[in-house]
């Protein structure tokens, strides 16, 4: 189903590269999770500048309620339904194999990042927003975990269906900044840990690669 004859991100690749990077992101979360869950003392550095960040935020009233707003806007149910959404867009317009690979990816990433956060069991900052306390586990951030796979599932979609260059690039681009406030919105809030966004990211990225290079 790619259109034209441009280069299509990441699945023009071998299977065995694609699926090679999915391994190397999914090595680095478990690195990132072991060292998270044992001795943190290297990163405690690192995720002490999350307390500077947020205190700053907190002190910025409209700054404090526009990232309370974001929150909102990509959690949990938010994703879920802008996935349904896409996925049945995808259904009407015939691109069967597409919404299949969208629904399974971000069902994953769901299901994925649910588990990891029992089995790991890691506290919430103690020093997040008080509005809206969350009393779940941290590592990984379902935030950052669904926002990097949607946009990882939307930029391949887009090098399948857009023919031209710069709706795709417009498309690239937008997605980017989109993931990278929501991760900035979890920090700033004290949501999670600076590894926690982190590890988010690495996971979602993982398996958006597993999926392309499974489903290609």
């Amino acid at each position: 189903q790619v259109r034209g004859r441009h280069t299509a991100l990441m699945l023009d690749r071998p299977r065995s590269t694609v699926l090679a990077w999915s391994a190397t992101l999914f090595v680095l979360f478990a690195i990132l999770a072991f060292a998270v869950t044992r001795d943190r003392s290297p990163l405690d550095a690192v995720d002490d500048l999350g307390r500077s960040a947020q205190e700053w935020a907190n002190g910025t009233g409209w700054l404090d309620d526009v990232l309370l707003v974001i929150e909102t806007a990509f959690g949990t149910l938010a994703m879920t339904i802008y996935t349904v959404v896409l996925t049945a867009v995808l259904l009407v317009r015939r691109f069967w194999r597409a919404a299949i690979f969208t629904a399974v990816v971000m069902s994953a990433v769901g299901r994925a990042t649910a588990g990891l956060k029992v089995w790991l069991a890691r506290s919430r900052p103690d020093w997040q927003d008080a509005v809206g306390l969350f009393n779940d586990k941290s590592f990984p951030s379902g935030h950052a975990s669904s926002i990097t796979a949607f946009a990882g599932v939307v930029m391949v979609l887009a090098s399948m269906l857009l023919r031209k260059r710069g709706p795709r690039r417009t498309v690239y681009a937008l997605v980017i900044v989109v993931g990278l406030v929501v991760i900035a919105d979890r920090v700033l809030l004290g949501r999670h840990f600076t590894t926690d966004v982190l590890g988010g990211v690495l996971l979602g990225a993982a398996l958006v690669l597993l999926g392309v290079g499974l489903y290609n």
